[in-house]
This record gives C-alpha cells, structure tokens and sequence, in this order.
C-alpha cells in the first residue's frame, strides 16, 4: 500500500478528536464533541486523497483537498487498500461491511447537519450523539499512526505520538 504522509493534518485532526474526546465527559456537550469527532475524521480521510500544494516536505507544507464534509462520500473517495486496514470498506447491497462503515454513513453530514441545531433539519431526523462515533475518530488515527510508521515517516509529532 502506499502512503503519502500528511502528518500536519494528521495531527490537526488528532487535536479535534482531544477536543471531542474532552468535551464528551462534559453534560450538555455531547453534540460539540460529535461535531469534532466529525471534523477530526473528516482531516483523517482527505489526509489520504490531498495533494501538496506549497512548501512540500517542509514543516508548513500545505494541501488541496476535496471540498465538502460527507464523510461517506470522502470515504468512497479513499483507495481499497486504506479502507480494508481501516475497516471502513464500502457498503454492499445496501448493508454497511462492518461498524465503522455503518458510523461513517449514519453521522455522514454531522459537520453540517449539527453546527446549526437551532435550523430546521432538511426533512431529516438528526441522529443523535454516540460515543462510539468518538471512539472511531480515535481509532482511525491511531491505525493512521501505525500505518505511518509503517511506512517510514519520519515526522517527529508521529514518531512521539503515544496513543491514547
């Protein structure tokens, strides 16, 4: 499999899932920490289908990703080989392939569906807080540090990430 490592954006979505996971533990906040936990997997997903765009290799390297923030449609978007490793292979007739998937479609448009709770829905019934949305934002990064090593990254916020 290769991998091109985008650790700054790996760590940007680290800190969202910190953020998630903090405010979690907090009544009344559950909806915030969803709504990172849907940001953190959404730096997570496009940190596999960005392209460098300035300063590559550097530590202020930056990227150009695919808008939008459906998280179902980003994960379509990842190769084969990422979303086996990851448990987030695609939906077959209709039937998510494992939990993971069935937590990336069921909180799909989190980011934008939930910003905003005080506007109507789009003739949709939100779904609601989960920790295991949470728990899987964290478990996509610590399989993305993994496979980083792996594959001989050598970013020093990667080579002292203790997972959590």
């Amino acid at each position: 499999m290769e991998i091109v490592h985008r650790a700054w954006m790996v760590e940007e979505a680290n800190r969202y899932c910190l953020a998630a996971e903090l405010l979690a533990t907090h009544n009344y906040l559950h909806r915030q920490a969803q709504i990172n936990a849907a940001l953190s997997i959404e730096m997570l997903l496009k940190s596999f289908i960005s392209k460098s765009d300035q300063h590559e290799g550097e530590v202020c390297e930056t990227y150009n990703s695919k808008r939008g923030h459906d998280l179902n449609k980003l994960a379509n978007k990842l190769p084969t080989e990422v979303c086996s490793r990851f448990g987030i292979s695609p939906t077959k007739d209709g039937i998510p392939a494992t939990k993971s998937r069935r937590l990336i479609e069921r909180y799909a448009n989190t980011f934008i569906e939930d910003r905003y709770i005080y506007e109507s829905p789009k003739d949709k019934v939100r779904p609601g807080y989960s920790v295991e949305f949470i728990k899987l934002a964290r478990n996509l990064i610590n399989n993305t540090i993994e496979v980083y090593i792996e594959t001989g990254c050598t970013d020093p916020w990667v080579s002292e990430y203790k997972s959590v």
